[in-house]
């Protein structure tokens, strides 16, 4: 395993709490995240993080469909602490822990709902890129302003707080 070597954004993850992020995303479990030892299975951690990630593109105005720059994931990483034990739902945490003009890194934290730190954290690395070559791009200006705003929230300690992700539009129409 390698070791990260970049700094994180607001301290140590293993000891952040939810206030140290600046945005927090309620996330329902299903009945099939839960593997026979009766704890979320780790594949769904990862499932968790893309679920925090994209609630906050979308926040930020992404179209994945339509918009000419995209992110693609290049690197991610999960620490677990302590099992994510049957609860209807959890709080996914999300903050910006560094911005370039291309990329972006996302430190994110998994909180079952009485605990004041994280059972999991981890990180998420994008790179944002023209959608028809693939070639590395500019972040636009109005997701780097909300990713400005993120961390303006962070370093008040404020975070936004979301009821539930809603990633989908109602309906999606067949070309």
């Amino acid at each position: 395993m390698t070791a990260r070597t970049e700094p994180t954004a607001g301290g140590n993850q293993e000891t952040a709490r939810r206030s140290d992020y600046s945005l927090v995303v309620r996330i329902a479990t299903r009945w099939n995240d839960y593997d026979m030892l009766g704890h979320v299975n780790n594949v769904e951690y990862y499932r968790y993080f893309e679920i925090i990630v994209l609630t906050s593109l979308a926040r930020a105005g992404l179209n994945w469909r339509q918009d000419s720059i995209i992110p693609f994931t290049v690197e991610n990483h999960c620490c677990f602490r302590r099992p994510l034990m049957p609860v209807d739902t959890m709080d996914g945490c999300f903050r910006i822990a560094r911005i370039s003009r291309s990329s972006a890194t996302y430190e994110l934290g998994l909180f079952m709902p009485n605990d004041e730190t994280p059972s999991a954290y981890g990180y998420f690395i994008h790179v944002f890129v023209d959608r028809h070559t693939e070639r590395p791009a500019k972040i636009p200006d109005g997701i780097r302003t909300s990713f400005d705003t993120r961390q303006t929230r962070r370093d008040k300690r404020d975070p936004e707080s979301i009821g539930a992700s809603a990633l989908f539009p109602a309906a999606v129409h067949a070309p």
